[in-house]
């Protein structure tokens, strides 16, 4: 109840708090994976510091997105809202917790952390899918489009990582310095952040009439 309290009152729904706060933990997801880019090879310990402060990047941004946009979505279903907003900070806790220690990003359990975050996501998307099937038809028309591409952009960006295209079939010094597959993952997350504040910004407006920036 605490945490709802402060969401309402100090965030304040009505002049955009919770889009302020997506857009301040995605400006510390950036300032997070450029230190880990910048600094992961100078030794093992710096490393394995930077990935952490990374991991922690990446599971703030999506914590904050969640929550913004179940808000959003599911305003006229408090219950919805709790049960999911609850979810994620129990199990978002959980990974940030274990993303601080060495022995849950070990070869040997780092499996499981991504799993972690895996189901994280696959959740966050099935609370869009949810939201689709119960929300005001015009909402979902108008919305849907922002959040498909949010999602299409990240799904695109997954591909390029874990294909590790297109470096895997031509290795030139351009490819490998401005093509590589990290290189369109990030272009892929950062078009999808951006997709999903222009979510929540149409949103704002849908909802209170005003836009977010006058």
């Amino acid at each position: 109840m605490i945490f709802f309290k402060l969401l309402d009152h100090e965030l304040d729904l009505k002049h955009g708090g919770l889009i302020y706060l997506f857009v301040f933990f995605s400006t510390i997801l950036f300032i997070f994976s450029t230190i880990y880019h910048t600094f992961n090879c100078i030794s093992n310990d710096v490393c394995s510091c930077c990935y952490k402060l990374d991991l922690m990047g990446i599971m703030f941004e999506l914590i904050a997105t969640t929550i913004a946009s179940i808000f959003y979505m599911f305003h006229e279903y408090e219950n919805i809202q709790r049960i999911y907003i609850y979810i994620f900070l129990i199990i978002g806790a959980l990974t940030i917790t274990m993303s601080l220690f060495d022995y849950f990003i070990s070869a040997k359990l780092n499996l499981f952390l991504m799993l972690l975050y895996a189901f994280l996501f696959l959740l966050s998307f099935m609370s869009c899918v949810h939201w689709s099937m119960i929300a005001n038809i015009n909402e979902v028309q108008i919305i849907s489009k922002y959040v498909l591409s949010g999602y299409l952009s990240l799904f695109i960006g997954f591909i390029f990582f874990f294909a590790k295209f297109p470096e895997c079939y031509m290795r030139n010094k351009t490819v490998d310095y401005f093509f590589q597959s990290h290189t369109l993952w990030h272009i892929s997350t950062t078009m999808s952040i951006i997709f999903y504040y222009l979510m929540l910004s149409n949103y704002y407006t849908l909802l209170y009439g005003k836009h977010l920036i006058k």
